[in-house]
């Protein structure tokens, strides 16, 4: 496991909590989901909600510093036809990643894809929430530009935040473990290659009611 995040809604809790782990291969990734099966049923238990998994290839991946606790974090959901989705990645790397760089306050943006369904899913990380209002002009007017060109439609936008709140402490504790315990199984099974220009991620949302 190279990674692992999560993300959840402070200031106006919305009963979401996303857990992402970050993978080198995806056999890797393969590998670890017999191990987390239990904690995610411990934590549907435990927060008496709902727990969907989503896998996605991470093609663009740029970080100019670490975001910490409170960091303000946008997340877009976009949808593209699976044929152009090529496309959308080299524009999202070659026009959204320098004008996203450009930007005041800007911590990390990386890009999630499923090649089969179109779906994508675009992170950045902000050094506060101060810093991730002051981007959404710049950042609307960028995503209109890219979505005219590519052609692709914007489903949503979300401001989570990057850190974890209260009870859900608990929640990132037993994924965490669980996840930890995955990545070592499968390191031991694995032979160690060279470090891939993509990695894959494991986006587990859970749902409190």
């Amino acid at each position: 496991m190279r990674r692992f995040a999560a993300e959840s809604n402070r200031q106006i809790f919305l009963g979401v909590c996303i857990v992402a782990s970050y993978w080198d291969t995806l056999d890797a990734m393969t590998a670890s989901e017999q191990a987390v099966q239990v904690s995610r049923k411990e934590v549907t238990g435990l927060l008496g909600g709902t727990v969907t998994v989503e896998h996605y290839e991470v093609p663009v991946f740029v970080r100019r510093s670490r975001p910490h606790g409170g960091a303000g974090v946008r997340l877009t959901r976009v949808d593209c036809a699976p044929a152009s989705i090529d496309a959308v990645i080299e524009e999202f790397r070659n026009t959204a990643v320098p004008a996203l760089t450009a930007m005041a306050g800007l911590c990390s943006a990386h890009m999630m894809t499923d090649r089969a369904t179109g779906r994508c899913i675009v992170i950045t990380a902000w050094d506060d929430m101060d810093a991730l209002a002051a981007s959404r002009p710049a950042t609307a007017r960028l995503r209109a530009d890219v979505a005219a060109v590519t052609h692709l439609q914007v489903l949503k936008v979300g401001h989570p935040l990057d850190r974890v709140v209260s009870s859900l402490i608990e929640l990132f504790l037993v994924v965490a473990a669980a996840l930890t315990a995955a990545s070592l199984m499968a390191a031991a099974r694995m032979v160690p290659a060279r470090k891939p220009r993509t990695v894959f991620c494991m986006s587990v949302m859970v749902g409190v009611d």
